[in-house]
Order: C-alpha cells, then sequence, then structure tokens
C-alpha cells in the first residue's frame, strides 16, 4: 500500500514538474520580419527594366532567405519618367530607376554617356567601360549623395530612327528629332536637326502624331516605342546612350538591418552588372529583329560621311569637358578615361 502511495506521489510531483521544465526550455525565435519594397519606373513596357527585374527580385529573396518582398510598379503606375528621383526623394515607393539626362546639370558627370564617344560599336563595350568608370571616380557617384545609389547604368548607342532615309548630314537639315537632354540634344542639333526634347515614354505618341520625324535612341526602340511602325530607316551612328541610375530612398536604406543592407550591395556592385549587360544585349537584338520583320532599312554611312559627322561632333565633347572643368569638376580627366575605356573594352 505505501508503495502504491509513493508511486502516485511521484507521479503527481513529476506532472506537476512538466510546466516548470517547459518553462526552462528556450523560446522559439520569432519569425523574422518580412521587409516589403516597392520599385517604381516610369518606362514603357518592353523596356529594359522588365528584362532586369525579375533577375534583381529573385536574387534578394534568395540572398535575404525570404526576408524581402519586392513589389513591381512599371509603365508609370507610380511615377512618370523624368519625375521619378523626385517621388523618390519624397518617399512614394523605395526603389526607383530614370535618367539623370531628363534632368540636366543635376547629375552633370553621368551626363558623359550621353555624348558622341568615338569608337562604341555594342552595348557590352559601351556598358562595361562606363561600370569601371563608374568605379574609378567618387566624382561620378556622389552625385547621387541624397540616394543610396545602387548602381549605374548604360545604354548605348544611339541611331538615327527616321520617316525617310539619312545618307548624309544634309538629308539631316531640319529635320524634327527627337532627343534626350544635355549632349544628346548637342549632338543630334551639331547635326544639323532639330532637337525636339520629349520623354521616352512619348515617342510613340508623337511619331504618330507627327509631332517628330524621326527619334535619336538605340536599337532597342525599334520595338520598345514601335519606332520601327513609324520610321522605316534607322542611320547607324553609334553615338552616345543615355545614363540610368537604380537609387534607393535613403531614409529606407538606413532603416534596413545591416545584413539586409549588406544584400543589396554585394547584389548591386556584383552579379548584377553582368546581368544588366545581358538585359541590355536581349532588348537591343529584340529591336533589331523587330526592324527586320517590319522592313526597316539599316543605312550604314560611307567611310568619308562618318568621318564628316565626327568631326562634327568632336566639339559638343569638348565643349562638355570645358564646362565641368570650369566648375571645379573632373571634365577633361573622366572624358579622356571613357574614351580609353571604350578602346579597352573594343
Amino acid at each position: 500500500m505505501k508503495n502504491k502511495i509513493l508511486l502516485i506521489s511521484l507521479a503527481l510531483i513529476l506532472v506537476a514538474a512538466v510546466p516548470l521544465f517547459n518553462a526552462c526550455k528556450p523560446a522559439p525565435p520569432a519569425p523574422e520580419e518580412i521587409i516589403e519594397l516597392s520599385l517604381a519606373h516610369g518606362f514603357p513596357p518592353g523596356s529594359v527594366l522588365d528584362w532586369a527585374y525579375p533577375f534583381i527580385e529573385e536574387e534578394l529573396v534568395k540572398r535575404s532567405g525570404g526576408r524581402i518582398k519586392l513589389t513591381y510598379y512599371p509603365g508609370g503606375a507610380l511615377t512618370k519618367g523624368g519625375g521619378t528621383f523626385e517621388d523618390l526623394k519624397a518617399g512614394m515607393f523605395d526603389i526607383g530607376v530614370d535618367c539623370g539626362g531628363y534632368t540636366p546639370g543635376v547629375f552633370p558627370l553621368s551626363g558623359i554617356v550621353l555624348l558622341p564617344i568615338p569608337g562604341v560599336e555594342s552595348v557590352r563595350q559601351f556598358e562595361s567601360a562606363y561600370f569601371e568608370l563608374y568605379d574609378k571616380f567618387p566624382e561620378l557617384r556622389a552625385e547621387y549623395e541624397e540616394f543610396k545609389l545602387l548602381s549605374l547604368s548604360s545604354v548605348g548607342p544611339n541611331h538615327f530612327h527616321t520617316k525617310r532615309a539619312v545618307r548624309t548630314m544634309a538629308d539631316l537639315k531640319g529635320m524634327k528629332i527627337r532627343a534626350g537632354g544635355g549632349p544628346t540634344m548637342d549632338t543630334v542639333v551639331a547635326l544639323g536637326a532639330t532637337g525636339i526634347s520629349l520623354h521616352y515614354a512619348e515617342i510613340t505618341e508623337a511619331l504618330e502624331k507627327g509631332v517628330v520625324e524621326g527619334v535619336f535612341i538605340g536599337a532597342q526602340g525599334l520595338k520598345s516605342v514601335w519606332t520601327a511602325d513609324y520610321c522605316k530607316f534607322m542611320t547607324l551612328t553609334w553615338y552616345g546612350g543615355f545614363d540610368l541610375a537604380i537609387l534607393m530612398n535613403l531614409d529606407t536604406y538606413n532603416r534596413l538591418p545591416p545584413d539586409i543592407r549588406k544584400v543589396f550591395d554585394e547584389l548591386f556592385n556584383g552579379p548584377f552588372r553582368e546581368h544588366m549587360i545581358w538585359s541590355w544585349e536581349q532588348t537591343e537584338e529584340v529591336g533589331w529583329d523587330y526592324g527586320r520583320e517590319t522592313g526597316v532599312e539599316y543605312i550604314t554611312l560611307s567611310a568619308e560621311e562618318k568621318a564628316r559627322w565626327d568631326a562634327t561632333v568632336t566639339p559638343v565633347l569638348d565643349k562638355w569637358a570645358s564646362d565641368k572643368d570650369a566648375k571645379g569638376l573632373p571634365g577633361r580627366a573622366i572624358l579622356d578615361e571613357f574614351i580609353r575605356l571604350v578602346k579597352k573594352h573594343r
């Protein structure tokens, strides 16, 4: 009997101790916070961002262990091109992509990619040279100090997409040509055309309504803004490109945990660069193919005519460099280095 009572007592003690033992166990870790971020731009469907975004999202999710949730707002859903950086600064979204060339003077050194740099032959060559330039000159990166600069990029080169054939500089004279800002516009005007300033997203409507007779953009525009449907000639000049900045709201970046900031830094300064070059190549190739399918004639200038064009736009380069030097910026140094890098990556 005594043994039975002892066993019952022992069992009761053990049952009573279970909560105590459980209380001594370490608490399960709290689920890690999901960080929701938004990325917005004002470019039309089919732009390079549609190629680049899936990679960005996939890599951020993978590298953060699923802690980052990125939502994509393309094509002007949250912001219009040319105003994206102001909207980003105001906190309307977390990451914004736009061209500095739409705000002349705000990012003066980044405008170097708008220049008619000699010797450009491909997107990969131009983009590789720009990435290396970006790494070498802190003055270039410092232009974006109000933001967290994730990456600078550039597509190039530009060509003349026109409604009538341009085989000589005389054919271009007086033609109304859409161009971006700054040196891109200077190049178009130097060659004798009448420059019309419009955002990239406005090109299709301007061609349809006859506001312009042609545009000065890269081959990707043959399909991304449907120039091939209106312009049956493309004169190959291989002049410059446009600058693309991927920026994060600075307050957003500073609020991120250190390990998540590291995820962004390592991605955009590492594998993203090669993927961006690939993305540009894909959009260009889609454009070239669409132009062929729709009967666009690709016009190559004669060697003599191309030399005439090159000589005509050289003052645009010199003026850009001297203007920057006069403002205490390394204009000539960065231009000379960019020309060298373009040759290096040929």
